[in-house]
This record gives structure tokens, C-alpha cells and sequence, in this order.
């Protein structure tokens, strides 16, 4: 669904006029009549009004013709909001042309009636039409009011909402940020300025920026709310902006709480007729949809729709399709199939109706009713609908749109099933295309990941199709673009660096991707300074940016004349099977898991064969069961106990998944498994699944000890990159060691068995300070330095563990660096935007008690090595971020092959036991993965630890890289 603040942008257009001038009782009555709320009225009560206007307005010669032509245009805004979009059409196409044959033809007036069209192409789906007419009008008031006219600057903002609509938002940013920058310099009023600047907030996020709008959407919150008041319509829905982006940035329980203050102030304001209720309902539906699965999304969906159906009239036509489909889905998500179908079946009927069969809306019906009848294996039906979709696709959607891509897939797929070979080379084409948006050269990191992540569906269709075809390459490429993450790009950089060469080339390498990153920071700081206004200061950071791109250019040139696969080696593009196997160790596999919408793909690679299976469970089951496992998990460490209950139905439930019979007999001859598996699956450790049905659904202490995990089996670790695997360094005498932690902290922990980290939930009240002591932490690092030999080590605890102290070290001799100390994540603690370790604090110095992920990223590592031994390193940057993209992510980048990182708070006296074990273990020559593995198994096995055997206390760590 379009964002409320662009969409009510444009449709608003439809509703304001000219105000007419002059104190005739006509022109007072058609005053009177555009402050009628379209969308409130009966629509008889309306064309009663405008038909005597008319019959009066036809007798007085005297009226002005902006008068006239206003009652005509809310005429056709009448049908609009009545569900009659082609009769509106038809009414403003009749205006124009009539006023064409006057001499308002080359005016304003004719200006502000062709805006009038284009939002209501814009909202009848015909973007594109839309956009060259308001194109043409943005030129006009150009050459004839100048840049510096309001009616220029809207115009601008309503270009931009069309740019978005039709797939271009880096063109609509830009447009974007020029209207909010003269909207302010120009000090236009202050609603003006806040819904241009909330529209170009939510585009920043749309453009791959997602923090700058996020930011931007939060500053023009607290902006209108001090300018315009807390219960102004523009403030609720700069708040209601912010849930949404919120919601797509995965930080749903965030979300929430902002979209139930909106809903209580819309319903206080506005009253339950308002249609900002649909949009709040149906966001507090995408939120609890992201935080809880389909179940609980269901009850707002439900009062979206059931919202719409009340008050029909107070909506654009299409918004009962879109919140609809969203409750389709939903109930699809629960299993509800025929629910679902039965509800896509009822919008295609009502969308053909109110808006015919040429609407962006008729197409995602189309195509989503579609998807339902091929998924139960109705091909013949489905392939209609299919290429019902696809062919309005061509016309309102730019040939990169999400849904464009699906559909072709999924079009592909239909005709296979009925016998068309030519479909497997339709749905290749579309992925070609998404590939390529993807990976182009052009495409920032940021940008990288959002084009990932919004095909990622039609990814792993694709992915489906080509198994089920003999096309296992394809496949296997399909799936790692599905399921492309922070760490490939980190992954990349570090694998350019090491394949250079030579120190110097290394390090220039290293300089350049500094300076890209510096450069980013440089956009995010200009957007900060656009919001606020300061064109001067602008400049000259546009003066700045100017001169970095040109020093990138010259470096990058310099560098790609030396070392032409540079180019290719600093793009995370997805490797060949015939390359993997060559990498790989006979003893070794790579398991590939991805789970999709109503399926679920496991491709298993070895060093001479290919296996794959596709199974029936889809995502929101494997999500519950995900939950579940980590529900249990969390359950012990809120306690403090770890003879708690285990949920083993829900871990032997996924490995089932992800190995069904046939392919575990395969993957079970490997000794190390190699496990890349995206969404909720990256935040469990595969070594904590059970290989065969327990006899119990939950397993108690005694029995978790025997369990038969599926570490027993073989050693488990994940990889940072594909491009890494095979790229190991020997291990070497005289192995230099870093230890970093034990901080000097003052608190006093609540657990008895004290926890790494802040506890359950975070305590953003509290200081670095604050944080209880970590007893073993001491400890832990002389014991490792001690294993390396303390000739060869170096120790920065307790008072000497500072932040400062660290970033003046060069860590580059140093093999292995072990952090023992506490993990946060972003807001965990007051004022923490990122994920970090806890270092001494330094009194008088804020920022003296973190080493932040992006302070790692500045770090120059050549370490085969790091240890993290500290709670949730494994953590995404952002509360509901991806697994991996904070810390993990920042030490790949810094020069680190291999991590060792947790996935949720660990035991202090558990953290020091396998860390020290699993080192030991590789320095007797046994490699990381299986050191890990001998490590676990030995503490599962002590009975002397209490609570050893509950995966709380033995699995949270997982091994990244090498």
C-alpha cells in the first residue's frame, strides 16, 4: 500500500481548489461547497448541489471562470470518492478540454485542473501518464512563477509521489528534498513544510537511506508536533509515517506503541469515519504481523477491512482492495487457505467493479489469487490470472517493481505446469532482471540489501521452479540472492584485500573502502542539514562530497588498472556451484536453507554431488517454531534456571524441515556442515536441533543430556561468505594473542549465575557504569593468554580496558583477539544507536564506556580469529534487524576470517569454559569448527555444571568465517 502521507498528497489535489474571490451569494455558495468533506457526504447530496450551482452559475455572466470550473471539479471528485474513478476521468477530461477553447488555455487555472488529472490517473493506478502531466505542469510554473513559487514547490513534492509510484526512488528523493529545502528557505507555512517533509522522509527510506528517514520522519514528528499541536491531523500522520518505516526496518515493537497513540488521537479528533483509522489499523496489523506472526495480525486486518465496508465513502476506491489482500495473506499465513482465496475471489470482483481491470490494485488481486490456485496446484486457473496481471504490470509498473517480478515468476512457473516450456525462460527473464537491480555497480550497499530483501519471495519461487526443472545452478543462485546479507558485503571487502597480493595494495584497498564509507556518512549528514533548512552549509558539504567522489574515481581507477578483478571480487555476487565444490573439503557440505511463503527449500552441496528437497512447511510455521525454541531459551535465562523445560517438538520440528529423511542421510555423512539460512532460522544455532523425535515434547534436565543433538553428529558453523570458504590461512607457531575486557564496572548483577550482558529486554535507564562486574572475564582472558603463551599476548583489562586505549593500538599483529565483557545492542542502554562492547567508562568522557560496531569498522585487523565471548554479538545493528549485520558485520569488514559470537546472553562461567576449550582444542591443530563442537559436547556431558546440558547455557555460540 502507497504511504498515507504521498497518497493523501496527491489525492487532496482532488479536493482543493482556487479559492473563489468576491462576495456574491453565488460565489459564497460555491465557497461553502468545497469545504464539504467529499469523502463524509452522499454523494447525491453533493451532485444535488453542483446541478444547481450549475443552473445558476449558466445565468450569471459575471462569474468568474475560476468559479465555474471549480464547481465542475468537484463534480468529478464527487464520483472519485464514490468508487466512480472513470467517470471522474471523464468529467476532467471534458473540463479541460473546454477550457482549452478559452482564454485560460496557457494559465494557472488550466495548471491547477491538469494537477487535478494526474492525481486522479496517479490514484486510478496510470502512474505514468500521471507523471508526464505533472511533469509539464512543474515546468510551467517554473518558466512562469519561478522556483522560488509555492505552487512550484508543490508541484515538485507531487512529481516526486509520482517518481516513487512508478519505481524511481532515487529520482523521487531527489525531487523530494528539493521541495522540503525551498519549502524552508522560502519559509513557506508550516503545514506546507511538514507534508513535504514528511513525504520526503518516507522517501529517504524507499531510496535505501533507511536510517536518514527514519530520522527524518522523527524530527518533522517533534517538528509539527511543536508547530502545529499533538492532535494536528499532519502530526498524526508524520507519527503514523513513522510506524510504517518502523515496521518495514523490522523494529515492530516500536512500531506499536507509536500507532496505538495515533489511533487513540484519530479516533479522539476525527471520529471512527476517518479513513486514517484503515491506515492505522491496517500498519498495527503489519506490525504485530512482523512481531508475532499471522494469528495475532489477523484482529487488526479485520478492522481495517471491516473499517473500509462501514464507511466506504471516506476512502480512495482501492484502499479496501489493498487492506483485503493484506488480510488474505495473513490468513494464508495461518494455514486459512481457502479463506484466503475465498477473500482474493471477493477484491477481484469489487476492484473490477469500482475501478476496473486495468488497476494496480486488479493486479496484485490478480496475481496474489494466482499465487493461492498454483500453490494448490491449480495451474490451468491460476495461469489466466497470471497473465492477467502481468500484462497491467507492463503498463502501470516499472520493469524492476516488486510485484512485476513476481508475477513473471510465478506466470513462468503456471505455464511449466500446464505444459508450456517456454514459461521456464519467462520466469528467468524476470529474474534476470531483479538480479541485476540487485548487483548493478551503481547500487549503494544499503540499496544492495533493500532490492534483496523486496525479491527475495520471487528469489525463492524462482529457486522452486528451477529444481522441480533440473536447473540446480540456477537454484542455487536464486537462493543466495534470497538471502544476501550484511555479512556477503563484508565478506566481499575482506576477500578484495586478501586477494590483492600485497600489503601495499591491501591497504590502499582498505582506504578506499574507508573513504566510501566516509562518503555515506557525508550524505546522511547533508540530509540532517536539509531537514534543518541550512542551504549555506549544504553547499559546502555538496562542495566536500564532490571532492571525495572525485578522489574515490581517481583511486578506484588507480586501483582497478592494477588489479582489474577488483571490481567484481567488491560485489557480493552469488558463486557458482561448480566454484563452491571446488572449495569445499571432501569431509565437508554446505547447506542452503530458505523457507518461502507456502514452501520450504534445503539445497545440499557437496564436493561431488548436488541434493536438494522442497517441502510443504512455509514460513509462518517455521517462525512459530523458531519462536518456540528461543521462547524456551529465554524462558531459563529470565528465570535463572537452567533445568528448565526444553521445547524439543519445536527443535526436532525444524530440523525435519530443513532435513527431510532422504537428504539427512546425505548431509549426516559429512563432518562439517556448513549452515547459511536466512530469516528466523539465522537466529537459532542448528547445533541445538534434535535429529530424532523426542519422546516428549519438552525435555527435562536428565533427558537433555542424552539427547541427540545435532552437534553430536557433526560440527556446525556458518559462513561469513561463500567467496571465503577454501581461502584458509595455516595455522602458524607463534600465534600472537589480544585479549580485551573485563571491565571495571560497579553494578551488581540480578541473575545468581551471572549474564554477559544487560538481561531480558535492556535497561535504557541505566549507565555503562552501572552494569554488574563479570568475575570470570579475568580469568578467562589469562587463561587464553596463557594458551598462547603471555611472550606472545596482550591483555587490556580492567582500568586499562578503555575505548580510547584500544583505538590507539595497531591490532594487526595480533592472530587471535578474544573480548571478554558485556554485549549490548541498540537500546539497551541510554542514548545506544548500535550494537557495542562495554568497556571501562572514563569519567567526564560519555562515550567512553563502548566500543561500537562502527568503531570496530575503523578497527585494522589481520586476525585469523576474534572471540566474542559476551551476550548477543551475533545481534543485527538495530532493534529487529537481520541476524548479523551489527558487530559481526563491523569485525568481518575490520579484517577479521573467522568469529566466534553468541546468540542471546551467556553465562559468565559458561563463556570462559568454551571459549578456553575451544581454543585449546585449536591450538592442538583441530580446526575451529570441530574445536567448538569438542567443546560443547564436553560441557553437555559434565554433570558438575549446573544446568550444562540446556542448549541456554551450551549453545548460544556459533562459529562465523573459517
Amino acid at each position: 500500500m502507497k504511504r498515507f502521507a504521498i497518497q493523501c498528497a496527491v489525492a487532496a489535489l482532488l479536493v482543493a481548489g482556487t479559492a473563489a474571490a468576491g462576495p456574491s451569494t453565488l460565489q459564497q455558495q460555491i465557497k461553502a461547497l468545497e469545504g464539504i468533506d467529499l469523502r463524509a457526504t452522499p454523494k447525491h447530496q453533493v451532485l444535488a448541489k453542483t446541478e444547481a450551482l450549475m443552473a445558476l452559475a449558466s445565468k450569471d455572466r459575471t462569474l468568474p471562470l475560476a468559479d465555474l470550473y471549480t464547481i465542475r471539479r468537484i463534480e468529478a471528485s464527487t464520483w472519485f470518492f464514490a468508487g466512480n474513478a472513470a467517470k471522474a476521468l471523464e468529467l476532467m477530461n471534458a473540463i479541460i478540454s473546454d477550457l482549452g477553447k478559452t482564454s485560460e488555455r496557457d494559465s494557472a487555472l488550466m495548471q491547477e485542473m491538469r494537477a487535478n488529472r494526474a492525481a486522479l490517473l496517479g490514484q486510478m493506478g496510470r502512474t505514468a501518464e500521471a507523471l508526464s502531466e505533472l511533469q509539464s505542469n512543474r515546468a510551467w510554473f517554473a518558466e512562469h512563477k519561478g522556483k522560488q513559487s509555492e505552487e512550484y514547490i508543490t508541484s515538485t513534492a507531487e512529481v516526486a509521489a509520482l517518481l516513487n509510484a512508478t519505481g524511481d526512488p532515487v529520482a523521487a528523493e531527489s525531487a523530494a528534498a528539493e521541495a522540503v529545502a525551498l519549502a524552508r528557505s522560502n519559509k513557506l507555512a508550516d503545514t506546507t513544510v511538514t507534508r513535504l517533509w514528511i513525504n520526503w522522509a518516507t522517501l529517504l527510506t524507499g531510496s535505501g537511506r533507511t536510517a536518514d528517514g527514519i530520522r527524518e520522519l522523527q524530527s518533522v514528528s517533534r517538528y509539527s508536533e511543536e508547530k502545529l499541536g499533538t492532535e494536528h491531523p499532519f502530526t498524526v500522520g508524520a507519527l503514523r509515517n513513522l510506524a510504517t518505516e518502523l515496521n518495514n526496518a523490522g523494529r515492530f515493537t516500536e512500531a506499536q506503541g507509536i500507532l496505538q497513540r495515533t489511533l487513540e488521537i484519530t479516533r479522539k479528533t476525527e471520529g471512527e469515519k476517518s479513513p486514517s483509522l484503515t491506515f492505522t489499523l491496517n500498519s498495527l496489523g503489519a506490525a504485530a504481523l512482523g512481531s508475532k506472526g499471522p494469528a495475532a495480525a489477523v484482529p487488526f486486518y479485520e478492522m481495517a477491512v471491516q473499517h473500509v465496508k462501514n464507511y466506504p465513502y471516506t476512502a480512495a476506491p482501492h484502499l479496501y482492495g489493498e487492506v483485503a489482500l493484506n488480510l488474505a495473506m495473513a490468513y494464508e499465513g495461518m494455514g486459512r487457505t481457502s479463506d484466503a482465496m475465498a477473500l482474493r475471489r471477493e477484491v477481484l470482483d469489487s476492484v473490477r467493479k469500482s475501478l476496473g481491470e486495468q488497476h494496480a490494485t486488479y493486479a496484485r488481486a490478480s496475481s496474489d489469487l494466482g499465487a493461492s490456485l498454483l500453490a494448490a496446484g491449480d495451474a490451468e486457473a491460476a495461469l489466466p490470472l497470471l497473465q492477467t496481471a502481468s500484462a497491467i504490470n507492463e503498463k502501470v509498473q516499472k520493469p524492476r517493481a516488486k510485484l512485476r517480478i513476481q508475477t513473471q515468476v510465478l506466470e513462468g512457473a503456471a505455464r511449466v505446469q500446464t505444459g508450456d516450456a517456454t514459461g521456464y525462460a519467462i520466469a528467468k527473464a524476470a529474474m534476470q532482471t531483479a538480479r541485476h537491480a540487485v548487483l548493478e555497480d551503481l547500487t549503494t550497499p544499503t540499496q544492495t540489501l533493500r532490492n534483496a530483501a523486496q525479491f527475495a519471495g520471487a528469489f525463492t519461487e524462482f529457486a522452486k521452479l528451477a529444481l522441480l526443472n533440473g536447473h540446480d545452478d540456477d537454484a542455487f543462485e536464486a537462493l543466495q540472492l534470497a538471502q544476501l546479507s550484511d555479512l556477503d558485503h563484508a565478506g566481499a571487502a575482506l576477500m578484495a584485500r586478501t586477494t590483492a597480493g600485497n600489503e601495499s595494495l591491501a591497504a590502499r584497498l582498505r582506504s578506499l573502502q574507508d573513504q566510501n564509507a566516509a562518503l555515506g556518512k557525508l550524505r546522511s549528514e547533508r540530509s540532517a542539514l536539509l531537514a534543518a533548512s541550512k542551504l549555506t552549509e549544504v553547499a559546502a558539504l555538496d562542495a566536500q562530497a564532490e571532492r571525495m567522489e572525485r578522489e574515490i574515481a581517481g583511486a578506484g581507477a588507480a586501483i582497478n588498472a592494477e588489479f582489474p578483478q577488483y571490481g567484481q571480487l567488491i560485489r557480493p555476487a552469488p558463486m557458482s556451484m561448480r566454484e563452491l565444490q571446488s572449495r569445499l573439503h571432501a569431509s565437508e557440505s554446505l547447506l542452503i536453507v530458505h523457507a518461502g511463503t507456502g514452501s520450504n527449500i534445503s539445497m545440499l552441496v557437496g564436493k561431488k554431488r548436488v541434493d536438494h528437497a522442497i517441502g510443504a512447511i512455509g514460513r509462518s510455521t517455521v517462525d512459530q517454531w523458531v519462536a518456540r525454541m528461543r521462547g524456551s531459551i529465554q524462558s531459563a535465562l529470565e528465570r535463572d534456571d537452567f533445568t528448565a523445560p526444553f521445547d524439543a517438538a519445536a527443535a526436532y520440528g525444524i530440523f525435519q524441515a530443513v532435513l527431510p529423511p532422504a537428504l539427512d542421510k546425505i548431509a549426516a555423512r559429512a563432518d562439517t556442515l556448513h549452515v547459511q539460512a536466512g530469516g528466523s532460522l539465522a537466529s537459532i544455532p542448528f547445533a541445538a536441533l534434535l535429529t530424532r523425535k523426542p519422546a516428549t515434547d519438552t525435555l527435562g534436565a536428565v533427558a537433555l543430556r542424552q539427547a541427540p543433538w545435532l552437534i553430536k553428529r557433526q560440527a556446525l558453523l556458518t559462513p561469513a561468505s561463500l567467496a571465503l570458504i577454501g581461502n584458509e590461512r595455516p595455522a602458524r607457531d607463534g600465534m600472537r594473542f589480544a585479549g580485551i575486557g573485563a571491565p571495571a564496572l560497579q553494578g551488581k548483577t540480578p541473575f545468581a549465575l551471572a549474564l554477559r550482558g544487560v538481561g531480558q529486554g535492556g535497561a535504557p535507564d541505566i549507565e555503562v557504569a552501572d552494569l554488574p562486574p563479570l568475575p570470570g572475564a579475568q580469568q578467562e582472558l589469562q587463561n587464553l593468554s596463557a594458551a598462547f603463551g603471555r611472550e606472545h599476548s596482550l591483555l587490556l583489562t580492567g582500568a586499562d580496558a578503555t575505548r580510547s586505549r584500544l583505538l590507539q593500538i595497531d591490532l594487526r599483529p595480533y592472530d587471535v583477539l578474544a573480548f571478554a565483557t558485556h554485549g549490548l545492542v541498540s537500546g539497551e542502554l541510554r542514548g545506544l544507536t548500535e550494537p557495542g562492547l562495554v568497556m571501562t567508562p572514563v569519567s567526564g568522557q560519555a562515550e567512553s564506556g563502548v566500543l561500537t560496531a562502527s568503531d570496530v569498522a575503523t578497527l585494522r585487523l589481520n586476525a585469523d580469529w576474534v572471540i566474542l565471548s559476551a551476550c548477543n554479538t551475533a545481534a543485527g545493528d538495530s532493534t529487529g534487524a537481520p541476524m548479523y549485520s551489527g558487530l559481526a558485520r563491523a569485525f568481518i569488514y575490520a579484517g577479521a576470517r573467522s568469529l566466534l559470537l553468541s546468540q542471546w546472553p551467556v553465562r559468565d562461567d559458561i563463556a570462559s569454559r568454551l571459549s578456553l576449550l575451544t581454543v585449546q582444542a585449536a591450538r592442538r591443530g583441530t580446526n575451529r569448527a570441530q574445536a567448538l563442537r569438542a567443546s560443547q559436547l564436553k560441557l553437555i556431558s559434565d554433570p558438575s555444571v549446573p544446568g550444562g546440558a540446556n542448549p541456554a547455557a551450551w549453545a548460544p555460540f556459533v562459529l562465523i568465517g573459517q
